[in-house]
């Protein structure tokens, strides 16, 4: 079977944040990330488990839940689709958003701003 994964780009910046406050309301145990082109279609409600850090190291979070998705326009989805790059919106089962999350990666206005990453699997 194959691990689903998806790579994180970056956490959306207060201007992101602003553009699409209307689709993304937040709580203290969620985040909004700037995804890489996904290599599968992963349906709202999909949990990932691990985060794996650029350099292969492996962090076990506990439940990451996919809450919404979007894309440049706005526009909701039911799932990442595959080869599309997406807005997604993480929830963290009643914890805060890891601090690994806060440490590997830059906070981003788009997709183009950095080469660090992390992996959702």
């Amino acid at each position: 079977m194959t691990d689903v994964r998806i790579r994180i780009e970056g956490i959306a910046s207060s201007m992101v944040l602003n553009k699409y406050k209307h689709f993304f309301i937040m709580n203290e145990n969620e985040i909004v990330l700037l995804c890489n082109f996904s290599e599968f279609d992963i349906p709202i409600g999909h949990v990932f488990t691990i985060i794996e850090d650029n350099n292969g190291n492996e962090y076990f979070v506990g439940s990451i839940i996919l809450e919404k998705v979007t894309q440049g326009f706005g526009v909701p989805f039911n799932m990442i689709p595959q080869g599309h790059k997406t807005i997604c919106k993480f929830s963290f089962n009643n914890y805060k958003v890891p601090e690994i999350i806060k440490k590997r990666l830059p906070v981003v206005n788009n997709w183009h701003e950095s080469n660090d990453f992390i992996v959702f699997r």
